[in-house]
């Protein structure tokens, strides 16, 4: 089994290691972006666990780690948990496309976006 890192040790791990975020992007700050950034940061970190090499997984989570105040408790973790792996498995598609527009591949509309939020929170209440 993986040793569990924390997204706050992976984060700093992958700084120490040279990289910086995604080339191009820069961070918004939006509470759109913040929550998004929250799943997508639960989301990576638990994909690639123990994988700090991995340059691009760094750039995002860099990338995410910006648009998140300091200190901000994330409660996507729990998505990512056996307790929760059936409701989380079928909310997948939601958990990308937050991931999506957290790193800005894609620009869904708002409502669209806040849907997919609303049925993660839902998930982890």
């Amino acid at each position: 089994m993986a040793t569990t890192i924390s997204i706050e040790e992976t984060v700093k791990a992958c700084a120490l290691a040279g990289n910086s975020m995604v080339p191009g992007k820069a961070p918004v700050q939006s509470a759109l972006k913040r929550e998004t950034s929250l799943v997508g940061l639960a989301y990576l970190n638990y994909i690639y666990q123990n994988d700090i090499a991995n340059q691009h997984f760094c750039e995002a989570m860099l990338l995410m780690h910006a648009q998140v105040p300091p200190g901000t408790a994330n409660p996507y973790v729990a998505l990512f948990t056996p307790a929760r792996a059936v409701p989380a498995m079928a909310a997948l598609a939601d958990v990308q496309l937050a991931f999506d527009y957290a790193i800005a591949r894609t620009d869904p509309p708002a409502a669209k976006v806040e849907a997919a939020l609303a049925t993660l929170r839902k998930i982890v209440a």
